[in-house]
């Protein structure tokens, strides 16, 4: 009886293997499903009936007028955390930034999303944004720094929750002009836990420098109408020398609270 049953699997082969030639050598294409890199499948949906077939449109396939087409990826999502500065991220990794979710569209390096590198598959619910410059308000700025510390950007008010806050302030130091520290707080008299520092004096024989300062950081069970803040001030008390902030910009994103599809969600 075992001896029947292996002739019988080896006459079995020998057909799959005979059909498979005879397809190949009379030029029939066999489908490559998901395609070939990209892991991508392709299907369509009949919009009567509710079926659903999958194509290969590498072989000229594709959805008649009655249905609609439904792809995804195959491969999956690849988690990788917070987004970082200094990794390579490849098609399909995902990253959380600012509050928000994203994939990525096409591999990239040192590019923060969202931008066209990255869709987003969850964005904050909200986001609190002060943006101004001499460009925007030339009224205001620039915004000169003194000794004491100043207010260069505030948000408006925004309702109890976690947020993450991130700011970048332009500032020009004249020639000769000492180191300028910025940071942040909220309303109530909360600080960051670091500042942010220029790289030191510019030279003395220049007509000024213009450095950028960035900061970021997290504070957790804000109540309602909390404002966050971005301070400047000189490093070195008596310089005499002018300091200005060009521009200033703030953001501050409401965490544990996305949007998918747009619905809001709160998460752990």
């Amino acid at each position: 009886m075992a001896v029947m049953s292996k002739r019988r699997s080896l006459w079995l082969a020998g057909i799959a293997g005979t059909v498979t030639a005879v397809l190949a050598a009379a030029g029939v294409a066999i489908a490559v499903i998901p395609d070939s890199g990209t892991n991508v499948i392709h299907s369509c949906y009949d919009n009567t009936t509710g079926a659903l077939r999958v194509i290969d449109p590498s072989k000229g396939q594709s959805c008649t007028a009655s249905e609609s087409a439904l792809n995804w990826n195959g491969r999956g999502i690849n988690w990788r955390g917070s987004w970082s500065a200094t990794r390579s991220y490849a098609v399909g990794d995902a990253v959380t930034s600012g509050g928000g979710t994203y994939i990525v569209k096409a591999a990239n390096t040192n590019s923060n999303p969202p931008n066209p590198n990255w869709t987003a598959l969850g964005r904050p619910s909200y986001a609190n944004v002060f943006s101004q410059s001499n460009e925007t308000n030339p009224g205001t700025f620039p915004v000169n720094i003194s000794s004491n510390l100043t207010t260069v950007g505030q948000t408006t008010g925004v309702p109890a929750g976690n947020y993450t806050v991130t700011a970048q302030v332009l500032v020009f130091m004249d020639n000769g002009a000492q180191d300028i520290q910025c940071l942040l707080k909220d309303s109530h008299g909360n600080y960051a836990n670091g500042y942010s520092e220029t790289g030191g004096p510019p030279d003395s024989a220049s007509t000024g420098v213009v450095q950028t300062l960035s900061l970021d950081d997290a504070f957790p069970a804000e109540p309602a109408n909390t404002h966050f803040i971005i301070q400047c001030a000189k490093a070195n008390g008596a310089d005499p020398n002018a300091s200005e902030a060009v521009s200033v910009s703030l953001t501050a994103n409401l965490v544990a609270h996305v949007v998918f599809n747009g619905t809001s969600y709160t998460t752990p």
